[in-house]
């Protein structure tokens, strides 16, 4: 906005002032109301002080008179046009003009800075591309290097192959990594991605525990490709919801014995900022090395925390339980050895196939038989189970085989046709089966995260009971259905028999 009218000054017998007129000939000017003077912008701003004309950018112009005036009679200009005409003013005004195209389209300075910005977001996308496939693998438990990863291989290994699948519908993603020589993908990468996103997980279960105030620990030993590893496992409420995670592996390979076990767990504990927070309890299994009451580990583990209660994982004792009694009773034994026959005779390919063809003749669902072992603590119900529903494919399928007489393993099938169309094996294995799913029930509740002293209790004061009242089964029924000889029942019989 201009003034509409400016001061006067007294030049002889006339007034004179500022015209704004002269803003719309000489645009780089400017007026100060308080100086009552004229300046030019361009010089004053983007001028240099040797160079620049005091009188337009320092003290002010204010000869009215002599503005528009001639300067002399030779160049016959005004002042304001012989200052426009400076090569100083030239510079001056060349500078002004890039300046303002640098406030509509942004400056050099500005538009690097711009696009570093944009170069470190877009990497950051691209990190947590491969992050997000660190974490799905990690989840699900899938390798992630191929046994060949260069460009030849069909299959580069999960890792990189994920890369492939995002890359396919991600732009940015496929830029970086198809087409830049640095995509961060190498094993070395790949091993600082699963460390960085441990430690993140880590991190956040101890700050847990840290506001719980306490926590109780629990350990097993493992051998994995010729190492001796222990897991550690701990356990804590969190806002009175109990919690159970996993911490890590110990590589305990060196030495196995009561000291080295308890400094390898000291020693992991106190890596994880854990060795200040009172443990409160721990649980191991029965070797002697970990529950030695002199010499053992939780005995030691006591020395420093003194109200870490030791508790024989109670899944485990269970478990031996079981195997003991299995080992113990004559026909529990012959009956184990039976199902353990049918696994070794059906796991051959040939007979393999052929037991799942006559499952789909008959219309069943697929259930595979199950191997016995001391380890796997559901192997003996699941393995009773399967037979149970496979009864009448496994009779079948033996028959077949004999009848074939093509090689040496008839013998072996009439063998054992013979035992599990026998009384003995299939009253055992429905009261074994009925007997163990009960248990089952138990041993699962027992290795829960959700489990707890109280529960637990309950259920292993109800577990006893159920086994009292189970005193009649019914295996006519389904014999009948599986096509089983069954003799007929006399006292003469089960006053020689024993079902327990």
């Amino acid at each position: 906005m201009f003034k509409k009218e400016y001061p006067k000054t007294k030049f002889g017998s006339q007034n004179r002032g500022f015209t704004p007129s002269y803003f719309s000939e000489f645009n780089w000017l400017e007026y100060s109301v308080r100086k009552d003077s004229v300046f030019c912008f361009p010089c004053r701003i983007f001028g240099t002080a040797h160079l620049t004309e005091n009188t337009f950018t320092v003290i002010g112009f204010k000869n009215w008179k002599k503005l528009c005036g001639s300067r002399d009679s030779k160049t016959k200009k005004s002042k304001l046009s012989l200052h426009a005409s400076t090569i100083n003013h030239i510079n001056c005004m060349s500078r002004w003009l890039e300046y303002k195209n640098s406030l509509k389209q942004g400056s050099i300075i500005s538009k690097l800075s711009t696009a570093y910005k944009e170069h470190i977001d877009k990497n950051r996308q691209y990190i947590k591309c491969l992050i997000d496939i660190v974490i799905f693998l990690g989840r699900q438990g899938l390798p992630f290097r191929g046994h060949r990863e260069n460009e030849d291989a069909l299959n580069k290994g999960n890792f990189k192959e994920l890369c492939l699948l995002f890359s396919k519908h991600h732009i940015e993603f496929e830029k970086k990594y198809i087409f830049n020589s640095t995509n961060h993908t190498s094993w070395a990468i790949q091993n600082d991605l699963i460390n960085i996103c441990t430690s993140y997980v880590r991190d956040n279960i101890v700050s847990e525990v840290k506001k719980c105030g306490m926590f109780s620990i629990s350990c097993d030993e493992s051998r994995s490709h010729k190492e001796e590893q222990m897991s550690i496992c701990i356990r804590y409420t969190n806002n009175l919801e109990v919690k159970e995670r996993f911490l890590g592996f110990v590589d305990v390979s060196y030495r196995q014995n009561a000291d080295a076990l308890y400094s390898s767990i000291i020693d992991f504990l106190r890596f994880c900022n854990l060795s200040d927070i009172p443990i409160v309890g721990q649980s191991f299994d029965g070797a002697n090395v970990m529950s030695g009451q002199k010499g053992g580990v939780q005995t030691k583990l006591k020395q420093i925390y003194p109200y870490a209660i030791y508790i024989h994982c109670m899944a485990h004792k269970l478990n031996l339980v079981i195997v003991d009694t299995c080992k113990y009773l004559k026909y529990l034994r012959k009956l184990f050895n039976g199902l353990e026959a049918i696994y070794v005779h059906f796991s051959y390919p040939s007979k393999n196939k052929k037991f799942n063809e006559i499952q789909n003749l008959l219309g069943l669902k697929k259930k595979s038989l199950v191997q016995l072992s001391e380890t796997r603590w559901a192997c003996r119900f699941k393995s009773c189970s399967s037979v149970i529903q496979n009864y009448g494919v496994l009779i079948q399928s033996l028959k077949e085989e004999i009848d074939a007489q093509k090689n040496k393993d008839v013998a072996e099938a009439i063998g054992i046709i013979s035992t599990i169309k026998s009384v003995d094996f299939v009253i055992y294995l429905f009261i074994l089966k009925e007997v163990l799913q009960i248990i089952h029930i138990l041993s699962n509740h027992l290795q829960s995260k959700s489990a707890t002293l109280a529960v637990s209790k309950k259920r292993l004061r109800k577990e006893p009971s159920q086994l009292k009242d189970f005193v009649c089964l019914s295996t006519t029924s389904a014999s009948d259905d599986h096509t089983a000889d069954i003799v007929e029942t006399k006292k003469k019989y089960w006053k020689k028999k024993s079902l327990l």
